[in-house]
């Protein structure tokens, strides 16, 4: 796999038991009301996404939830963790949505300039809690809604979550950029 094929893949597994995504949801303790702006190829969306949103910061605590994460992102891609990714909680209530968009971002600390290169959805609520609220991949694809599972997608995988139309959706999203792994596969690079 090369890194143009990561950043288009798409892939899903059950990560999390039921039990664990409860536990997962006690470090939600301080969401706050995010609202995005989103550009998708030449287009422009001011009101591209609202729900709230707050960081999960790693910490003793907490350190088993990325480190599964990670196990299985190195299981399955040529990678090498250099840091734990950004991750962040995402409740999405009744009239929350986030239009289509990638994830495709670049930025430079120093020097050096970092790529995100896929994100990673948990879903942490169980499917009868809420509606609508689908995570569409690539326009025609509806992740699983199945509590504890795994969605990866590339950062230039179209994607949206569907507007919730009752109840509440629960997810966790890692944000992993090129400063967070290397690839073990030099054909790669």
């Amino acid at each position: 796999m090369t890194v143009n094929e990561i950043r288009y893949s798409f892939s899903e597994h059950i990560l999390y038991t039921k039990e664990e995504c409860r536990d997962i949801l006690k470090y939600k303790t301080n969401v706050e009301r995010t609202k995005y702006s989103v550009k998708l190829e030449k287009d422009f969306e001011k009101k591209g996404g609202y729900m709230m949103s707050q960081d999960l910061v790693p910490n003793k605590e907490n350190q088993w939830i990325f480190d599964r994460m990670k196990n299985y992102v190195k299981s399955n891609y040529p990678v090498e963790w250099l840091e734990d990714p950004h991750g962040v909680f995402r409740e999405y209530s009744k009239g929350d949505f986030f239009v289509e968009h990638t994830d495709h971002v670049q930025w430079k600390i120093g020097t050096k300039k970092n790529v995100r290169l896929f994100a990673i959805s948990i879903q942490l609520t169980p499917v009868g809690n809420f509606e609508g609220g689908e995570l569409m991949v690539n326009r025609i694809t509806e992740a699983s809604k199945e509590q504890g599972s795994l969605a990866l997608f590339g950062s230039q995988v179209i994607h949206e979550v569907k507007t919730i139309t009752s109840g509440s959706r629960d997810s966790l999203v890692f944000f992993v950029s090129s400063n967070h792994i290397k690839f073990t596969n030099t054909q790669m690079i």
